[in-house]
Protein backbone atom coordinates (compact mmCIF):
# COMPACT_ATOMS: atom_id res chain seq x y z
CA UNK A 1 0.00 0.00 0.00
CA UNK A 2 1.55 3.30 -1.09
CA UNK A 3 4.97 1.67 -0.69
CA UNK A 4 6.28 3.45 -3.76
CA UNK A 5 5.51 6.81 -2.08
CA UNK A 6 7.71 6.23 0.97
CA UNK A 7 10.80 8.44 1.14
CA UNK A 8 13.17 6.23 3.11
CA UNK A 9 15.76 8.98 3.64
CA UNK A 10 13.05 11.23 5.12
CA UNK A 11 11.82 8.45 7.38
CA UNK A 12 15.36 7.86 8.66
CA UNK A 13 15.82 11.57 9.41
CA UNK A 14 12.50 11.66 11.29
CA UNK A 15 13.46 8.51 13.19
CA UNK A 16 16.63 10.24 14.38
CA UNK A 17 14.69 13.38 15.37
CA UNK A 18 12.33 11.30 17.48
CA UNK A 19 15.28 9.60 19.19
CA UNK A 20 17.00 12.96 19.81
CA UNK A 21 13.95 15.00 20.83
CA UNK A 22 11.57 12.38 22.22
CA UNK A 23 11.14 10.69 25.54
CA UNK A 24 11.80 7.01 26.14
CA UNK A 25 8.67 5.05 27.01
CA UNK A 26 8.51 1.26 27.25
CA UNK A 27 11.57 0.68 25.07
CA UNK A 28 10.58 3.17 22.38
CA UNK A 29 11.10 6.88 21.84
CA UNK A 30 7.98 9.01 21.44
CA UNK A 31 7.78 12.54 20.00
CA UNK A 32 4.76 14.42 18.67
CA UNK A 33 2.64 11.28 18.64
CA UNK A 34 5.16 9.21 16.69
CA UNK A 35 6.78 6.18 18.35
CA UNK A 36 10.02 4.71 17.03
CA UNK A 37 12.12 1.71 17.90
CA UNK A 38 14.62 -0.73 16.46
CA UNK A 39 15.47 -4.38 16.68
CA UNK A 40 18.35 -5.51 18.87
CA UNK A 41 21.00 -5.38 16.14
CA UNK A 42 19.78 -2.05 14.74
CA UNK A 43 19.33 -3.37 11.21
CA UNK A 44 15.64 -2.58 11.12
CA UNK A 45 13.67 0.29 12.59
CA UNK A 46 9.99 1.06 12.92
CA UNK A 47 7.97 4.24 13.03
CA UNK A 48 4.42 3.95 14.33
CA UNK A 49 1.47 6.20 14.91
CA UNK A 50 -1.89 4.72 15.78
CA UNK A 51 -2.72 1.94 13.35
CA UNK A 52 -0.01 2.84 10.82
CA UNK A 53 3.46 1.33 10.94
CA UNK A 54 6.48 1.80 8.71
CA UNK A 55 9.28 -0.70 9.07
CA UNK A 56 12.62 -0.06 7.37
CA UNK A 57 14.97 -2.98 6.87
CA UNK A 58 18.60 -3.40 5.91
CA UNK A 59 19.44 -2.00 2.43
CA UNK A 60 16.51 0.46 2.67
CA UNK A 61 13.80 -2.12 2.05
CA UNK A 62 10.59 -1.22 3.83
CA UNK A 63 7.03 -2.20 4.62
CA UNK A 64 4.17 0.22 5.22
CA UNK A 65 1.15 -1.22 7.02
CA UNK A 66 -2.06 0.77 7.37
CA UNK A 67 -5.76 -0.08 7.50
CA UNK A 68 -6.47 2.13 4.47
CA UNK A 69 -4.89 4.52 1.97
CA UNK A 70 -6.13 7.64 3.77
CA UNK A 71 -4.42 6.76 7.06
CA UNK A 72 -1.23 5.81 5.22
CA UNK A 73 -1.27 9.10 3.34
CA UNK A 74 -1.79 11.11 6.55
CA UNK A 75 1.11 9.26 8.17
CA UNK A 76 3.44 10.01 5.26
CA UNK A 77 2.39 13.68 5.33
CA UNK A 78 3.20 13.78 9.04
CA UNK A 79 6.67 12.41 8.34
CA UNK A 80 7.13 15.15 5.77
CA UNK A 81 6.06 17.86 8.27
CA UNK A 82 8.29 16.49 11.04
CA UNK A 83 11.24 16.34 8.68
CA UNK A 84 10.83 20.06 7.99
CA UNK A 85 10.71 21.12 11.67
Amino acid sequence: MLDNKVNVARALRVYQKVVNEGTKQQGQFVWKGLAVGSDLDGYSINLTEGRVSLQIFFHQRFSLEAPNREEASLFLKKLERLDQT
